[in-house]
């Protein structure tokens, strides 16, 4: 989830196969893991959800680019980017501070 954020609800339920509910998401976002991101511009424009500062201290990462699968994220498609290891899309990203 976190390599393809910002990510829509109907996007985190394509990506494990299965419904996720509002109330995972707002256990998560109760939790300070998750925060709401920026709206989707696809119809609808639904709400997206992006990490926060305390996921990445929760599993001791520094920036998402951190995160084990980056690298093969970017060659599939899932993070923007060439590959390279000096390629970090979320180098100067701001991380969600909203742990409320």
């Amino acid at each position: 989830m976190a390599l393809h954020q910002p990510i829509t609800r109907g996007e985190i339920s394509e990506l494990f196969g299965r419904e996720i509910s509002g109330d995972a998401l707002g256990s998560l976002k109760r939790d300070g893991l998750l925060a709401t991101g920026p709206r989707s511009p696809r119809p609808g424009a639904p709400p997206t959800y992006v990490t926060t500062q305390r996921f990445l201290l929760a599993f001791g990462l520094k920036r998402l680019s951190d995160l084990p699968g980056f690298l093969d994220a970017q060659e599939i498609g899932g993070a923007e980017g060439s590959g390279r290891e000096d390629d970090d899309p979320f180098a100067d990203a701001e991380v969600a501070d909203d742990v409320a």
